[in-house]
């Protein structure tokens, strides 16, 4: 009696070392699924919510101007006193 035949895989998975590289690649390839599969399969997101953006969320810029303009109305309204 023949033995089953092996797979593709397996033949390559056969020493201890190709094992370690084949998981490692895996942790790397799902832990990058974040960083780079974000805009790949949403599309491009809204500003400042990507993982290493360097802009500000809209929602934060929104409630900057609105501050921003709250104090430059006070002060008007200071300097007219």
């Amino acid at each position: 009696m023949t033995p089953p035949p092996r797979s593709l895989f397996a033949k390559l998975l056969q020493s201890e070392n190709a094992k370690v590289f084949a998981g490692t690649t895996l942790g790397l390839v799902i832990c990058a699924i974040p960083v780079f599969g974000k805009g790949i399969i949403s599309g491009e997101g809204k500003k400042g919510h990507d993982l290493f953006s360097q802009e500000k969320p809209e929602i934060v810029e929104a409630r900057g101007d609105k501050w921003a303009k709250e104090a430059r109305l006070r002060r008007e309204g200071e300097h007219q006193k």
